[in-house]
C-alpha cells in the first residue's frame, strides 16, 4: 500500500516538471533522482521544490545570458578590432598603390616625352639622310662624270701610243727607237713606209726583266703622228700573223687598264665569231659592232652580245 502511494507522489511530480520549467537535460535528470529519493517521511513540499527550481532555472539563464554577453562583447571587439585593421591594412595599401600609380604616371610622362623626342629627333634624321641622299646621287653622277672625264683624257693622252707584244728581251740592243724605226718596216713592208716613223719615246713595260724562258716584256711606243699609228695599226690587221725573227708579235693599241679590262671582256664572243666568220669591230672605248645580213648590231656589254650571238647567229647557223 505504501509503495502505491509513493508511485503515486512521483509521477505527480513528473507531471509538474516539464521541459519548460527545467533548464537543462542535467537538470532533469537531478530533478528525476531527487523525485524517486522522496519517501512519506520527506518534509519538502512540491511549493518548495518549485520554488528551487524556478531559482535554478533563473539563475541558469542569467548564467547563460552573462555569458553570451561576454561572448557577444568579445565577438563585437574582435570585429572592431578586426575592422580597424582592416581599414588600416587598406589604407596602407591604397597609400601603397596611390604612391605607385603617381610613379607609373612620373615613368608614363616620362617616357611619352622621350618617344616624343625621339621621334622628332628621328623625323630630322630621316629629312637629313634624304638630303644626303640626294646630295650623294648628285655627287655620285659628277664623281662618274669626272672619272669618265679621267679615264677619256688618260686615254687620248695615249692615243699614239703602241703596245708590241712578243718581241725578245735585248733585241733593241740598247737603243729601242732606233731598233723600232727599223721594226717596223721590216714586219709590215718597207714598201709601205716611204718615211721613217718619227718615234717620240720608247720603252719596255715597268716589269721586272724575265729570265730563262719567260714571256718578254712588251714595248710601249709613242709615235709623233697618230696617223702613223693608223697606218700601222691597219697594215697590222690586214697582213694577219706577224713574224719576228721566227718570234709572233702582236701589235696592240695602248689603253688604260680600265678600258683594257671592258675591251678583254668581250674576247670571248669574239672568238666565237672568227668562228662563224662573222664581220665585227671593236671600238673606242668599248663597244662592239657585229654586221649580219648588212645590218649594223651595236653592244656596250659581253652578255648582250653573247646573248645576241646565242639567240641570231646560233640558230640561223
Amino acid at each position: 500500500m505504501k509503495r502505491n502511494v509513493r508511485k503515486e507522489k512521483t509521477k505527480q511530480i513528473q507531471k509538474t516538471l516539464s521541459p519548460f520549467t527545467v533548464g537543462s537535460p542535467k537538470m532533469a535528470a537531478e530533478v528525476m533522482e531527487t523525485t524517486q529519493e522522496i519517501t512519506p517521511e520527506s518534509t519538502i513540499s512540491l511549493q518548495t521544490l518549485r520554488e528551487e527550481l524556478q531559482a535554478s532555472r533563473e539563475a541558469v539563464l542569467e548564467q547563460l545570458k552573462a555569458e553570451i554577453t561576454t561572448s557577444f562583447n568579445d565577438i563585437k571587439a574582435n570585429i572592431s578590432s578586426l575592422r580597424e585593421e582592416t581599414k588600416a591594412d587598406i589604407r596602407a595599401i591604397h597609400e601603397e598603390l596611390a604612391g605607385e600609380l603617381a610613379r607609373l604616371h612620373s615613368v608614363q610622362t616620362e617616357t611619352a616625352s622621350n618617344v616624343e623626342e625621339m621621334g622628332n629627333t628621328l623625323s630630322e634624321t630621316m629629312d637629313r639622310v634624304a638630303a644626303l641622299e640626294q646630295l650623294q646621287q648628285v655627287t655620285a653622277k659628277e664623281c662618274k662624270k669626272l672619272q669618265d672625264k679621267c679615264l677619256d683624257l688618260e686615254n687620248r693622252s695615249r692615243r699614239q701610243n703602241l703596245r708590241l707584244v712578243g718581241i725578245k728581251e735585248g733585241a733593241e740592243d740598247g737603243n729601242l727607237i732606233r731598233f723600232l724605226t727599223d721594226f717596223f718596216p721590216d714586219v709590215l713592208g718597207a714598201e709601205n713606209f716611204t718615211t721613217p716613223v718619227m718615234i717620240d719615246r720608247a720603252h719596255r713595260t715597268l716589269a721586272p726583266r724575265p729570265t730563262g724562258e719567260e714571256r718578254p716584256r712588251a714595248i710601249l711606243v709613242r709615235l709623233h703622228y697618230y696617223a702613223d699609228k693608223l697606218k700601222i695599226l691597219d697594215l697590222g690587221k690586214a697582213k694577219g700573223r706577224l713574224v719576228y725573227k721566227g718570234a709572233q708579235i702582236h701589235i696592240f693599241p695602248d689603253m688604260s687598264p680600265e678600258v683594257t679590262r671592258l675591251r678583254v671582256a668581250f674576247n670571248p664572243v669574239k672568238r666565237k665569231l672568227r668562228e662563224a666568220n662573222i664581220t665585227y669591230s671593236l671600238f673606242y672605248p668599248a663597244r662592239l659592232a657585229i654586221t649580219v645580213d648588212g645590218l649594223r648590231h651595236s653592244f656596250d656589254s659581253p652578255q648582250a652580245a653573247e646573248e645576241f650571238f646565242n639567240q641570231k647567229i646560233t640558230k640561223t647557223g
